[in-house]
């Protein structure tokens, strides 16, 4: 039996090892922007941006219309 003797940290991180100093920056500065990016985008549609004048006013229609939305969704998918 042949036996490759490889750390954990090559096996959960190995794209580490591909990468110099440069792409490894460029490469985890795109993946988190990414993330950010995302994270914006699924928050201003989730709870929709309100006209300027009732900025301040939050009612219970404006977050409870996109969560009732996702629910009815979400049971429509799953047949729940």
């Amino acid at each position: 039996m042949i036996y490759l003797y490889i750390s954990e940290s090559e096996l959960v991180s190995g794209f580490n090892v591909e990468y110099a100093a440069g792409p490894f920056t460029l490469f985890f500065l795109a993946e988190y922007s990414n993330i950010l990016i995302i994270n914006t985008l699924t928050t201003i549609l989730f709870l929709n941006p309100a006209p300027p004048l009732s900025l301040l006013v939050i009612t219970a229609q404006s977050i409870n219309t996109p969560l009732i939305l996702t629910l009815g969704l979400t049971s429509a998918i799953t047949g729940g």
